[in-house]
């Protein structure tokens, strides 16, 4: 089963969950073969709490972070 929940970047299960997602698709060719810069990945969460126009959609399989949307 899949559940989807917009996230609340002021949870920290939230946060970590959009950051392993991202690194996860980072890591992979597709993405660039390398993993989220240190500095991307401690400033990423507070960059995106700046912007009151978007909203990130978290998919959990499992409660396993599996996916996410950015959407502005």
């Amino acid at each position: 089963m899949i559940d989807l929940i917009i996230a609340d970047l002021d949870n920290p299960v939230h946060a970590s969950a959009i950051l392993t997602v991202l690194n996860d698709y980072a890591s992979d060719p597709t993405g660039g073969g390398a993993e989220l810069s240190p500095y991307v990945q401690k400033n990423l969460i507070a960059s995106l709490k700046k912007r009151g126009n978007i909203y990130t959609i978290l998919a959990f399989r499992h409660q396993q972070p599996a996916g996410i949307a950015l959407c502005i």
